[in-house]
């Protein structure tokens, strides 16, 4: 039995198409300034005068569709139009909108409310866009459900699982989906995210290996900086959504660290990683997705966003219990890595 659903539907790449299409011509808007050969004419249409050559009998005057240029100052007035009209739901399901993606989710510990619900919100939201003529890219939506279960299945859904349709699109049902630059898995166990974000960072890596590299001449400080800067905010991106997930994960992140610790400083094998973190003063991937975490669930208790608020309003499951929440990270205690290194800097402070 599974503790509680949760079943997100994403519509992704939304573009919006103009609802009138009005031919637009080119024009010369100072009609004395045409050369010879030319006949200007006004246009009582749309009041501007039109100039076209009679040298070129095959000259063909071709329509645009009207429409807001990429970086107009008056695109973000429109997106704010749009998105401020889009329809709310009232029947449990939330809405989360961020730039041109919009998802829906619905919560519930049966999944007959799931299906009950959710697919009159998204029809109410379809009417919308078949209204303001917006276009959804059925190849970028997905729908996702996610639920705590002891016993593994290897099927994305039940068979008995309906589909979800956005204007007779069918939303396909997937195993994970990339959300917001975070992998989501329906176990939400973030196995695929982390191996996405390793092999990312292992990239960097690579192309970074000449200044990061033993024989680089590059200062510590300075290695640190592009670490800092280029790889370690691959590898924790978004570090509140899965620093919960188990430590076995997550220590194939920190393996990178340490390949970088002992490549920048040019340290033998058996200098312990502790060491090199000092010396570098290099935080682990567990300190630092523990402080992301503090600082995260510190901000949004208070935060202005009522759907923030909500999501991180609960308590955490025991230490014991066989299901990891977020907010169990703050209160975990330090690994064996991270606490080397603390024993470590105590000692320096003493000292100094």
């Amino acid at each position: 039995m599974h503790t509680h659903t949760l079943a997100p539907v994403r519509v992704g790449s939304v573009g919006l198409k103009p609802t009138n299409k009005v031919p637009l011509k080119i024009i010369l808007l100072d009609p004395l300034s045409c050369p010879l050969g030319t006949e200007s004419h006004w246009d009582t249409n749309t009041g501007w005068a039109h100039s076209i050559s009679r040298r070129r009998s095959g000259l063909e005057l071709r329509g645009h569709d009207l429409g807001v240029p990429q970086g107009s100052a008056l695109s973000p007035l429109l997106y704010s139009a749009y998105t401020n009209d889009i329809p709310r739901p009232t029947s449990g399901d939330q809405l989360a909108l961020f730039a041109d993606d919009t998802a829906l989710f619905f919560r519930s510990r049966d999944r007959r409310f799931i299906f009950r619900h959710l697919p009159r919100a998204i029809d109410k939201l379809g009417q919308w866009f078949w209204k303001w003529r917006i276009e959804v890219n059925p190849k970028k939506s997905a729908a996702i459900q996610f639920k705590h279960s002891k016993h593994r299945s290897f099927l994305v859904v039940d068979h008995t699982t309906p589909d979800f349709k956005m204007l007779n699109a069918r939303i396909p049902w997937q195993r994970t989906y990339k959300y917001l630059g975070v992998t989501l898995d329906k176990n939400l166990h973030f196995k695929d995210h982390i191996t996405r974000v390793r092999k990312t960072a292992l990239f960097y890596t690579a192309g970074l290996g000449a200044m990061l590299g033993r024989k680089s001449k590059l200062s510590r400080r300075n290695k640190r900086t592009i670490y800092k800067m280029c790889i370690m905010t691959v590898l924790t991106y978004a570090p509140p959504v899965f620093a919960h997930a188990a430590p076995k994960a997550l220590h194939r992140l920190q393996v990178i660290q340490n390949k970088f610790s002992r490549a920048a400083t040019d340290a033998h094998w058996c200098v312990r990683n502790s060491i090199l973190h000092r010396d570098l003063k290099l935080p682990t991937i567990s300190k630092y997705m523990k402080d992301a975490s503090k600082r995260f669930f510190d901000i949004t208790g208070s935060h202005p966003n009522a759907l923030l608020r909500a999501a991180v309003d609960y308590q955490p499951p025991p230490p014991t219990h066989f299901i990891r929440r977020p907010r169990n990270v703050p209160n975990d205690p330090p690994d064996a890595l991270t606490a080397a290194v603390e024993s470590l800097n105590d000692v320096n402070d003493t000292h100094e």
